[in-house]
C-alpha cells in the first residue's frame, strides 16, 4: 500500500543508487582500493549525507506530484522517474561490468560475429524493446511493473538507511585511518644541492606511431615536432610495461616490474623480471630516493598513482590526481566534497573530472617547472589517456565528447607541452634544464600499443641542457633506461649528445 511513509522510503532507496559510485569510494573500498583514490576526510561523508537528503526531498516531492494524476498517466509517469532515477546505476553498471567496452567496440565485434550468431544478438535486442513498448501500452503490464518496481524500491530502502549511519558513523570517527599526509609546498633548502636540473614528462599513452610515423594527414603536433627538432629522440624504445599500475615503477626503478599489485592507501608491491618475491615498492631504491640522497629538491605532480603517499619523505611539493573516481583530489572543505558529490550524479562526470585534473595538473605542473628552487620535476600527464575531452576544431575542452577520438586529445598534449615550453623560456629555465618526455605505454586500442617486447610503441625525447640541434638514436633501449640517466643528469655527470649512444651501450640498454 503506498503512503506518505513508503513514498519516503523510496525516495531514499533512488537517492541511495544515484550515490553508489560515491558510497563505493567513502565505505566500500578495500585497503587496496583506497590506492587508486584520494584520503577522505569527515565532510566528504557530511556532503554525500546532505546530497543525498536533498536529493531523497527532490523525489519524493515528484512522487507526491505524481500521485495527484490519473492512474494511467501515473503509471507511465512513474516508469519514466524510475528510469532517470536509474541511468546513473546503469551507467555505473556498465562501467564496472564491461570496463574498456564502448558502443563503438560492441558494434564492431558484432560485426565480427557469423551470421547465425549476429541475427540472434540483433533478434534478442529487438525482442527486448519489443516487450518494453508492450509494458508501456499494456494498461495492466505498466500497472503490474510499476508497483513490482515501487515495492522492490521501498524494501531497497534498507540499504540507504544503512549506508546513512556508515557514513555518519565516520563523519563522528574522522577521515580514513592509515594514510599518511601530503608533503608540504615549497622547496627546503639544502647545503649540499645538485648541479643539475631535470623535469620528466611522462605522457600517459602517449604512442609514437601516432605522433610521428602513422600521423593522420590532417593532424599537426607542432610542440612535439619542436622538441624533436631539439632534442636526442630514440626511434626504438620498448614499453616500460602494459599497463601504468606496472609501467610507471618500472620507470621508477629502472628495472622491469613483472607484476605490481596494491596492498594498501599507501603501498605498492612489486615483483621484479626474473624473481618470485613482492617487495615493497618504498623499500627499493627508486628515483626519488636516489635523487633525495644526492641533494635534488624534487616536487612531483602525480596521476594514477598516490604519489604524496607513496613518497612523502621525498618529495619536497606533491599533488596527485586520481582517475575514474568521484574526487579526482583531496577535497578542501564542505563545499568543494558537495559539488564532486553532485557531479558525480550524472553520466558525463568522467569527462568533467577529466577537464578539472587536467587543468589543476597544467598550473601546478607549470608553476613547478618554472621554479628554480626545484632540481627535479615530475608529471605524469593525463592526456592523452581517454575521457577524451578536447576539441581541437575549437581550442576548447568540453565534457561533451560524442565524436572526439585519441588524436584529440593527442592535441591537447601537445598544446601542454607547448605552453611548458614558453613557460620555462619566459621563466629563463629552459635552455639550462634537461628535459626528458616519454610515454608509460603505447596505445591501448591498437591492439600491439601494450606489449613490451616491440619497440617503437612509446616516444622518447632527451633535451640536454644547452641543446639547440636534434639527434637521432636508432638503437634498441628500454624504456626503464630512463632512471640513470636522470641521476646522472642531477649530478652534471651525464654524456652529452654525441656520447649518448656509447653510454646506452655501456648501460646495455
Amino acid at each position: 500500500m503506498r503512503t506518505r511513509g513508503t513514498d519516503i522510503l523510496l525516495a531514499l532507496s533512488l537517492a541511495n543508487l544515484n550515490l553508489l559510485q560515491v558510497w563505493r569510494e567513502l565505505l566500500f573500498a578495500s585497503p587496496a582500493d583506497l590506492y587508486w583514490m584520494p584520503t577522505a576526510a569527515p565532510h566528504d561523508y557530511a556532503a554525500a549525507i546532505f546530497v543525498m537528503v536533498v536529493l531523497a526531498a527532490v523525489f519524493f516531492i515528484v512522487l507526491r506530484l505524481i500521485r495527484r494524476l490519473p492512474e494511467r498517466p501515473a503509471d507511465l509517469a512513474f516508469l519514466a522517474l524510475i528510469a532517470v532515477a536509474l541511468i546513473n546505476l546503469a551507467d555505473l553498471l556498465r562501467r564496472t561490468l564491461s570496463e574498456g567496452w564502448s558502443l563503438a567496440r560492441v558494434m564492431r565485434h558484432l560485426m565480427l560475429l557469423d551470421e547465425p550468431w549476429k541475427i540472434g544478438v540483433i533478434a534478442s535486442l529487438l525482442a527486448f524493446v519489443a516487450l518494453c513498448l508492450a509494458i508501456l501500452l499494456s494498461r495492466r503490464a505498466s500497472r503490474f511493473v510499476a508497483r513490482s518496481i515501487y515495492v522492490v524500491g521501498v524494501i531497497l530502502s534498507a540499504f540507504a538507511v544503512s549506508n546513512a549511519v556508515q557514513a555518519l558513523w565516520h563523519l563522528g570517527t574522522g577521515a580514513q585511518a592509515g594514510v599518511p599526509g601530503t608533503p608540504a609546498s615549497g622547496a627546503a633548502t639544502s647545503a649540499d644541492r645538485v648541479s643539475g636540473r631535470v623535469v620528466w614528462l611522462i605522457f600517459d599513452e602517449l604512442d609514437a606511431r601516432d605522433l610521428f610515423a602513422q600521423r593522420k594527414p590532417d593532424r599537426d603536433y607542432p610542440a612535439f615536432d619542436a622538441l624533436r627538432r631539439q632534442s636526442t629522440y630514440f626511434t626504438r624504445v620498448h614499453p616500460a610495461g602494459g599497463s601504468t599500475v606496472q609501467a610507471v615503477p618500472t620507470l621508477w626503478l629502472g628495472r622491469h616490474v613483472a607484476h605490481a599489485e596494491p596492498k594498501g592507501p599507501s603501498q605498492l608491491a612489486v615483483r621484479l623480471d626474473g624473481e618470485t618475491e613482492m617487495r615493497d615498492l618504498r623499500t627499493l631504491p627508486h628515483l626519488f630516493a636516489e635523487a633525495k640522497a644526492r641533494g635534488a629538491e624534487i616536487a612531483a605532480v602525480g596521476w594514477y598513482h598516490p604519489y604524496c603517499r607513496l613518497f612523502p619523505a621525498e618529495l619536497s611539493r606533491c599533488h596527485e590526481f586520481f582517475v575514474y573516481t568521484a574526487r579526482p583530489t583531496r577535497t578542501e572543505g564542505f563545499t568543494d566534497a558537495f559539488t564532486r558529490t553532485l557531479n558525480s550524479l550524472h553520466v558525463f562526470w568522467r569527462w568533467v573530472i577529466q577537464i578539472e585534473t587536467y587543468e589543476r595538473m597544467r598550473a601546478e605542473s607549470l608553476d613547478a617547472a618554472t621554479d628554480p628552487r626545484f632540481d627535479f620535476v615530475a608529471v605524469h600527464v593525463s592526456v592523452p589517456h581517454r575521457p577524451y575531452v578536447f576539441d581541437p576544431k575549437r581550442g576548447e575542452l568540453t565534457w561533451f565528447g560524442a565524436g572526439l577520438q585519441y588524436e584529440d586529445n593527442l592535441a591537447l598534449a601537445d598544446r601542454y607541452l607547448g605552453e611548458l615550453r614558453d613557460a620555462m623560456i619566459e621563466a629563463g629555465l629552459w635552455d639550462d634544464t634537461a628535459v626528458i618526455a616519454t610515454a608509460d605505454h603505447g596505445r591501448r586500442d591498437k591492439g600491439d600499443g601494450t606489449h613490451r617486447d616491440k619497440a617503437g610503441i612509446v616516444p622518447l625525447f632527451v633535451k640536454l641542457p644547452g641543446q639547440r640541434h636534434g639527434a637521432v638514436i636508432t638503437q634498441e633501449v628500454h624504456a626503464e633506461i630512463q632512471r640513470d640517466l636522470i641521476l646522472e643528469l642531477l649530478t652534471g655527470t651525464a654524456p652529452g649528445v654525441d656520447q649518448l649512444a656509447s653510454w646506452l651501450d655501456r648501460k646495455g640498454g
